[in-house]
């Protein structure tokens, strides 16, 4: 071999190395507008993309170290999600907030996962779309910007207590239009022309998770001016862990919100007829799933609520029928529109009835167990 052809050699097996290298450490999904940050705020970053990155939620009342929450190369706590089906696969996407996303529950815990497990089948695959934090409005913009793009054969849009309002309900005005990564340009200047973009250029592994919950020093705290105010409100161990970000400083004074929430009509013919719309339109089958709040079920949480709600009236409990109805209108929404309904109240509560409890003390969010049965619940009915 002469001279030359050893350096043209040298040179392209550097090239195809660092080529490797690059794409393993710093991986691009298949869709380069399809991102979290297009449907929630991005706590604790800046960027236009929430890809890959870790995350950790603090209920210090009730663990003693935080729950890690990793994301995929679109920004959601699921497996990867390829655009393109395999052929005799069932793709199944969950649609819904923090109990779809399976906060306070280690990864592989949430409710698509344990639906996933339920089914035991390997072509029934599962897209885990919780998204702390967010409502209707904007399950129905990402149900307009994803169906579209990955074709799911079911959706289960799952509805929580907190997302019942009285508020008209904007339907989606528009859906994304899918642009594709060139996957045939080098890594390097790829990764070049996202730096010129001003987009993150994220590693393949986050090793140092940022905080979802912001804290006294956070300008996003909500009682940034207002701390000393806190302590009339909430038990001052609560109040401390809050500003340490080691509590969710939205649990004070909760119990007044959520009393407002529950006994008001809330509408929903309007965002579910576009659900059905859709369903139609995209030809998958359409579930709305309701995911009762722990006190809606038991009174046995309210000891823990009120020490962050401490001017509370305590004769009031939210399992009374007034505090109920918002989710048996659901129900018959679902039915005037032919929609599959799965109340999951009277299940959840018969285990918390027989003592087992579901729900962490303090924070609102399911324990693993909980998480568990309702992921086993869905699939029983589903597959039934």
């Amino acid at each position: 071999m002469s001279r030359t052809q050893k350096i043209i050699s040298y040179v392209l097996l550097v090239f195809v190395f660092q080529e490797v290298l690059f794409r393993v450490s710093f991986p691009l999904p298949e869709l380069s507008n399809f991102d979290r940050a297009s449907f929630v705020l991005k706590a604790g970053d800046s960027g236009q993309f929430v890809r890959n990155k870790s995350f950790n939620w603090w209920s210090l009342p009730d663990t003693t170290a935080p729950s890690r929450i990793s994301y995929n190369m679109y920004g959601f706590r699921s497996n990867e999600w390829p655009v393109k089906r395999q052929k005799g696969k069932k793709r199944v996407m969950f649609v819904g907030d923090s109990f779809v996303e399976g906060i306070m529950a280690p990864q592989g815990h949430s409710i698509p996962d344990w639906f996933k497990r339920a089914s035991d089948n390997p072509r029934i695959e599962v897209m885990n779309a919780g998204m702390l934090g967010v409502g209707m409005k904007k399950y129905l913009q990402f149900i307009a910007d994803a169906v579209p793009v990955f074709r799911p054969n079911v959706v289960f849009l799952v509805v929580y207590a907190n997302d019942f309002t009285t508020n008209e309900i904007e339907i989606p005005a528009f859906n994304l239009a899918a642009e594709y990564y060139d996957n045939s340009r080098p890594r390097f200047l790829e990764l070049i022309r996202q730096y010129q973009l001003g987009n993150p250029i994220p590693f393949r592994k986050t090793f140092w998770p940022q905080k979802l919950l912001p804290s006294l020093e956070d300008p996003a705290f909500p009682y940034i001016n207002k701390v000393d105010q806190m302590y009339a409100h909430a038990d001052s161990s609560l109040v401390e862990s809050m500003c340490k970000a080691e509590f969710n400083p939205y649990k004070l004074n909760e119990m007044f919100r959520m009393e407002k929430a529950l006994r008001e009509r809330a509408n929903f013919l309007i965002p579910l007829d576009f659900f059905r719309y859709y369903a139609e339109k995209f030809e998958f089958e359409p579930v709305v799933v309701f995911m009762p709040s722990r006190n809606q079920v038991t009174n046995h949480y309210l000891q823990f609520d009120h020490q962050s709600s401490l001017k509370f009236n305590r004769n009031i409990t939210f399992a009374d029928s007034v505090y109920n109805l918002n989710q048996e209108r659901l129900g018959e929404v679902c039915s005037r529109l032919g929609l599959k309904y799965y109340d999951l109240t009277e299940e959840i509560k018969k285990q918390e009835s027989a003592g087992n409890h579901l729900y962490w003390n303090y924070d609102d969010h399911m324990r693993s167990r909980g998480y568990e049965f309702a992921g086993r619940e869905l699939y029983r009915r589903w597959n039934d």
